[in-house]
């Protein structure tokens, strides 16, 4: 299922966006009317720039007159811009006399549902719909961010939304109730969920007396006493010019981006901020230990110790320990752990250092039930080779690369690059940080790695947070410089193996997607997880290497591979630095081509395997799609429940690979799609010696015709353990080899959902009047024909007027009830949403692999949006009446 982008705080074991430096203070809130309109001084004089500073890779550092900071870097390599604005002085910690209320999280999802001054609300989605933008938000500890991502044609006008949602948001009464209401319907959701649980025990264990320790949405019952005067207060105190930074990146003239954001903070002057002193967090001098339970089946385990400042000189030598015990696959917790003594499913390490507050060093597991003393102990003793022990220059010189390449890779898109020069700013002062950090990291040696374990990762300082199973626990406790890019160069092997080879400069890095056609398309329901069981086995172990020297390998070199069983694929993905293409692109070849299947590791797979298919029945979304897999034509591959069941992934053995991997893994059905700063000619010699030395072969006829047409309507309601009802409706269509046919089911989707964003005639209807906390709709199809699928979640009591509703919008439809207007702003959306993709190396090598191997040709792509302009009106109303027919309606019920 396709990703959905909602402008709401996700919650996370580790927060995805760590504390920042903004410490300001606040004053006394003052109730505002009912319907708020800030006060600002609007003039016809722009702002000054008193300060302007060119960087580094680009970027330029300007200061208004108004306090205001924009940062912006020009980047041509692709016609995206991300326009993004952080909020200093607000998140959980800083709400002075709203401490545990959320009110920043609550003006930030105001923020973004709110009309300005100059335009309504429905005005702004349309202009968001046509740029085929999504305007997201999340708010942490220490700031809230706003993020607006869009095509280089619409940068002017992001930056004049984005200024308008910062200068100009009207809170009115009905948005207010609408988002409270939203917000108390998260709050029950997040209550059983394990990672939700597991970061609020864990800030309220790690924290006694900072207010970092409260949740960023704040408590329930002092959340419902908010009222819409102090949010508009609190968004008119801390949503000043000097309490922003502004962040423009992408393919833009930054001349033209300042002058626009010099008019549109017009008349806007610098405050005084308001004051929130801070309390010094008391050391920790003995262990703590936390647990609570919920509706889960496994253990969420995490073990931490409180640590520096960010800019304490420990912090370096502490990330470095982070990286050797748990990033990467050798890493010393994911072998012993994980993956030899199988005590864990899922694993990770992480080093977070907040700059107003110490932080703190993350183990973090998830635990089969039952051996969580077990997993502890094994973690500890991994964490005592560290403080007893020097580690070897190997490993030292492998996490050091790591860290070079993790900031490398973490900056390939614009939005990735605006997130990372506004948080280093906030964090540091210097928006380019995180690239100076590469040569304090380069200096850190084995005995500082050492001395920093023995200072901070000591057993009086550990703290231990688990999320247990109900009625498993034992106790209850409260608690860059300018891109290039050069067209795609096909070539065939003389044994079969087609290449697609594209030069892309600007990162010196090359992402490589090796794709063969086959999963879920050749597998039963006797067989299911065959293709996903191959694909873990495929790096452990081939003719040269053992799956220990393949991870510790692109660990060292600060890699990535994966080897990933799809719908319709088994496809290896691998990006490294450039220097490192040759050999790293020969370990590759070798693992997918001669792989060792070693009965110990298949042991080993198959039970991560069993692992992840039980895991499937805890989340609501996924087990609501097992149903409805269940439920199809057994000739249909969407029959075919992606990545097996436990009865199904038990069965597997070596065997069963052999002979998978002798059929589909063949010259003949092989593409290899090779990105980055690469020599076109010196690729092809490399890869002609990879993958040309293998003798052709064969693969057995992947069946494409599948049918998945129903005789008679299904209908199949299943009784659910949880509190709120499911709702799937799936109506039988084409395969993505009619592309006519697809673009118009496309513009149905947007005009009926939003597409991939929350919207549409759904949206309207159901969620935002609170008859459904979730409605979407998507196209669930591929190389074979699938379904179009409409569903949705809310209360018991309301499910059958939400089907309901759900059929009268499909009854208009087949009608032709949509508006030429309504079209057309859907295709600028899905045009403009879709050139937002594949801007990775990862992902544009992917896309065009995948599509060379369907059959679509290299180049599809590329004529999307063409084929989306082509539909008229009669098209889509011709598709709706030829394919809303018969569905299989699936229903969970308490």
């Amino acid at each position: 299922m396709k990703k959905k982008c909602f402008a709401l705080l996700v919650f996370v074991v580790f927060s995805m966006f760590p504390p920042t430096t903004a410490v300001w203070p606040q004053s006394p809130v003052v109730s505002a009317p009912s319907s708020f309109q800030p006060a600002v001084l609007i003039g016809s004089v722009p702002q000054k720039i008193t300060a302007r500073t060119e960087l580094d890779f680009g970027v330029t550092l300007a200061e208004l007159e108004n306090g205001l900071r924009v940062i912006i870097q020009e980047d041509h390599s692709a016609p995206v811009v991300a326009v993004d604005c952080f909020i200093k002085n607000t998140g959980s910690a800083f709400e002075g006399t709203h401490l545990g209320s959320g009110i920043s999280h609550l003006v930030e999802r105001l923020t973004v549902e709110s009309a300005a001054s100059s335009q309504t609300r429905e005005q702004i989605q349309d202009s968001l719909d046509r740029m085929g933008a999504s305007f997201l938000a999340s708010t942490d500890s220490d700031m809230t961010y706003y993020s607006l991502v869009t095509t280089a044609a619409h940068a002017a006008h992001a930056v004049d939304l984005m200024t308008g949602a910062m200068r100009h948001a009207v809170f009115e009464e009905e948005t207010f109730d609408y988002v409270k209401r939203n917000i108390q319907e998260e709050f029950q959701e997040s209550n059983g969920n394990p990672a939700s649980l597991l970061r609020k025990t864990a800030f309220q264990t790690l924290y006694t007396e900072h207010p970092v320790r409260h949740p960023v949405p704040g408590y329930p019952e002092i959340f419902q006493k908010l009222t819409l005067g102090e949010a508009a207060e609190f968004y008119k105190q801390r949503y000043v010019p000097n309490g922003q930074v502004f962040v423009v990146t992408g393919d833009v003239d930054t001349d033209k981006i300042l002058e626009e954001i010099l008019q549109g903070y017009a008349g806007s002057v610098r405050t005084v901020p308001p004051s929130v002193p801070l309390p010094e967090e008391p050391a920790q001098v003995s262990p703590r230990e936390m647990s609570c339970e919920t509706d889960t089946q496994t253990v969420q385990l995490l073990l931490a110790w409180p640590t520096v400042k960010l800019t304490d000189r420990e912090k370096l030598p502490l990330d470095l320990a982070a990286n050797i015990l748990g990033q990467g696959n050798s890493s010393r917790l994911f072998r012993e752990v994980l993956y030899v003594r199988q005590l864990a499913l899922e694993l990770g390490t992480s080093h977070q250092t907040p700059s107003y507050v110490r932080g703190a060093f993350h183990v973090f597991a998830v635990v089969p039930s039952g051996k969580q003393a077990e997993a502890c102990e094994a973690i500890q003793q991994q964490v005592d080779r560290l403080r007893d022990e020097l580690v070897t220059p190997a490993e030292l010189a492998k996490a050091k690369k790591q860290k070079e390449a993790e900031i490398l890779f973490k900056r390939q898109t614009p939005e990735q690059t605006a997130f990372s020069l506004g948080y280093h700013f906030l964090t540091t002062g210097n928006p380019l940080h995180d690239k100076q950090c590469v040569s304090g990291i380069r200096a850190v040696t084995a005995e500082e790695v050492r001395e920093a374990v023995r200072k901070f990762l000591s057993p009086q300082t550990r703290n231990q947070i688990t999320v247990l199973p109900k009625g498993t626990s034992p106790r209850r406790n409260v608690a860059a410089s300018a891109r290039t890019n050069d067209e795609i160069i096909p070539v065939t092997l003389k044994n079969g193996v087609r290449l697609l080879v594209k030069r892309q400069t600007g990162l010196p890095m090359v992402s490589v997607s090796a794709i063969t056609l086959g999963s879920t398309l050749t597998e039963t329901a006797e067989t299911a997880g065959l293709s996903t069981i191959l694909a873990g086995m495929l790096d452990k172990g081939n003719a040269r290497m053992n799956a220990l020297e393949i991870a510790g390998y692109f660990d060292s070199i600060g890699g990535e591979l994966e080897f990933i069983a799809g719908r319709n694929t088994v496809y290896g993905s691998m990006t490294v630095l450039k220097d490192d293409f040759p050999q790293a692109v020969r370990v590759l070849a070798e693992s997918l081509l001669m792989p060792s299947f070693p009965e110990e590791e298949l042991v080993r797979v198959r039970s991560l395997a069993v692992g992840a298919a039980l895991r499937r029945k805890e989340n609501p979304m996924q087990e609501l799609m097992d149903t409805f897999a269940e439920a199809l034509p057994q000739s249909t591959p969407y029959s075919i429940i992606p990545g097996g069941t436990q009865d199904s992934l038990n069965r597997i053995t070596r065997d069963d690979l052999v002979f998978y991997h002798r059929q589909y893994v063949t010259t003949d059905n092989l593409v290899v799609a090779v990105f980055g700063e690469v020599n076109p000619q010196e690729v092809f010699q490399t890869l002609d010696a990879v993958f040309g030395q293998f003798p052709r072969t064969a693969s057995v006829q992947v069946p494409l015709e599948r049918n998945n047409q129903l005789l008679n309507p299904v209908e199949k309601q299943i009784s659910s353990r949880r509190s709120t009802s499911l709702l799937m409706m799936g109506y039988p269509i084409v395969s993505i080899r009619h592309p006519q046919d697809i673009a118009a089911l496309t513009l149905l989707d947007a005009v009926m959902s939003g597409y991939d964003a929350p919207g549409g005639w759904l949206y309207e209807e159901l969620q935002r009047s609170g008859l459904a906390h979730t409605v979407h709709a998507e196209l669930l199809t591929g190389i074979a024909a699938g379904y179009f699928l409409i569903y949705a979640q809310t209360a018991p009591e309301k499910l059958d007027e939400v089907k309901r509703r759900i059929n009268d919008n499909l009854a208009k439809v087949r009608r032709g009830e949509i508006t030429q207007a309504e079209l057309t702003r859907a295709k600028e959306m899905v045009i403009a949403r879709h050139a937002r993709k594949n801007t990775t190396l990862k992902e544009q090598s992917l896309q065009s692999g995948l599509d060379e191997i369907y059959g679509l040709g290299f180049l599809h792509d590329r004529s999307f949006a063409e084929r989306l302009r082509a539909v008229t009106r009669e098209d889509v109303s011709i598709a709706a009446k030829k394919y809303f027919t018969k569905c299989v309606l699936i229903e969970h019920r308490p």
